[in-house]
């Protein structure tokens, strides 16, 4: 059950981490007037990598965990 959540936290991180790569490939966003928004992206982007990593590294111990009570 925490492997399947720890999957759609992933998921849904990787689709604001998508979002907001889109976003900052937008060339208004480096734009003077647009600098607040840009702090603003780059500071969710480094939430959102941290986030992501944190999960993916539960998600592999998990992983490990249950492929080693599967062994006989």
């Amino acid at each position: 059950a925490r492997i399947k959540r720890l999957e759609e936290l992933m998921a849904r991180l990787n689709a604001q981490k998508a979002e907001i790569e889109a976003r900052l490939g937008d060339p208004a966003v480096y734009a003077e007037e647009h600098k607040d928004d840009l702090r603003t992206l780059l500071l969710e982007q480094a939430y959102v990598g941290k986030e992501l990593a944190q999960l993916e590294a539960e998600w592999l111990e998990k992983q490990a965990e249950l492929e080693a009570a599967a062994r006989p």
